[in-house]
């Protein structure tokens, strides 16, 4: 370990710092269906909300590509990047801890993959797709491609690995 003098231990609490250090390191953040959730099965269909997600994800012979993640993931990675910059310094400043990083970069990710599906990604929906979900719902707001019962958008969620 590195020498530091006894000035710098104090006004910078240097041990402090390789601390929240150490706790980072190899530490991540994982967004979209964790394992737990993404195994539950759809209410509507006889699938799993991993596997609708992944069908919409890249498509099927019969379901339009609708790249939610890879969309969210393209128009917001340069943000996503500036603000993990942002909440290094504040650790390095030590106004947050390592954890709490680690907790705001998933809620962020994950927020802004839910307003990517609010939006709507992909081909609209095909006129008859259009007319049921009109029918279930309150008829005011124009059906979004990504979401019928709400059940997948309102399941992403993150998983913070410390290691």
């Amino acid at each position: 370990m590195v020498q530091v003098n006894k000035t710098v231990e104090k006004n910078f609490k240097y041990r402090e710092i390789l601390k929240q250090r150490r706790n980072l390191k190899g530490s991540y953040v994982k967004v979209g269906l964790p394992k737990k959730t993404g195994e539950k099965k759809h209410k509507n269909i006889s699938l799993t909300l991993a596997e609708v997600l992944a069908f919409h994800e890249f498509g099927t012979r019969n379901v339009p590509r609708r790249p939610a993640l890879r969309k969210s993931f393209d128009d917001n990675k340069k943000a996503w990047k500036k603000f993990t910059d942002k909440l290094l310094k504040a650790i390095l400043l030590r106004w947050i801890s390592a954890s709490k990083a680690l907790d705001l970069i998933g809620l962020k990710l994950k927020e802004d993959i839910q307003e990517t599906i609010r939006k709507g990604v992909g081909e609209k929906n095909a006129p008859a797709v259009l007319k049921a979900k009109r029918k279930k719902g309150n008829g005011e707001e124009e059906p979004v491609q990504l979401i019928d019962s709400g059940q997948t958008i309102t399941s992403i969620s993150y998983e913070k690995v410390v290691k």
